[in-house]
């Protein structure tokens, strides 16, 4: 299956202008880093959203404020151990909700929490953060495989035991089922 995926316009990008915004330190500006966070948070928009946006950088095109922005998440992005076909090493950009939904997890569920037996109604709470959290990583996971589907159905899909019908509830299920696997 081939997925077209949208992007900018390279003949709408100026050189010359990006120079000297970086010579004048631009990129490191209030302006510019509120605009950063505004794309990367809540949710990571691609150009197909970005290109939309109607807070742009008021010194930038579009397709130049997206170049600047790409740059920007690269420079900041993680190295994972796993690689493509030609075996470059795929990058993810760790956003603040995940790095709340973490604490917040080790906080009230870490190891320190598993060492001590826990009542009965805190054991029913970590049993349901860690099936919400499961079934929101097997979703995530398969949307950015490329899977067509709402974390709504993707929900339903899993707490109802149905039969996953299409190839993007299949995906969803495999990857339940085997953060399951690593998880046991």
């Amino acid at each position: 299956m081939l997925i077209r995926i949208p992007s900018p316009n390279a003949k709408n990008i100026q050189k010359k202008k990006i120079s000297t915004l970086m010579e004048k330190e631009y990129f490191s500006s209030r302006e510019w880093m509120d605009f950063v966070k505004k794309q990367n948070n809540p949710i990571y928009k691609s150009w197909k959203d970005f290109h939309r946006s109607t807070n742009l950088p008021s010194a930038l095109s579009p397709e130049e404020a997206f170049l600047m922005l790409t740059f920007h998440r690269k420079a900041s992005a993680k190295q994972t151990p796993v690689q493509d076909k030609e075996g470059k090493n795929f990058l993810w950009e760790e956003l603040s909700r995940f790095r709340f939904f973490c604490d917040d997890f080790a906080k009230n569920f870490g190891v320190y929490k598993a060492q001590k037996p826990l009542p009965k109604e805190k054991r029913e709470v970590q049993r349901k953060k860690i099936f919400k959290g499961t079934i929101e990583e097997a979703i995530a996971s398969s949307q950015i495989e490329g899977a067509v589907i709402t974390r709504k159905q993707g929900k339903e899909l899993i707490r109802s035991g149905r039969k996953p019908i299409t190839d993007s509830e299949k995906m969803v299920l495999n990857n339940y089922k085997t953060i399951l696997r690593i998880e046991n």
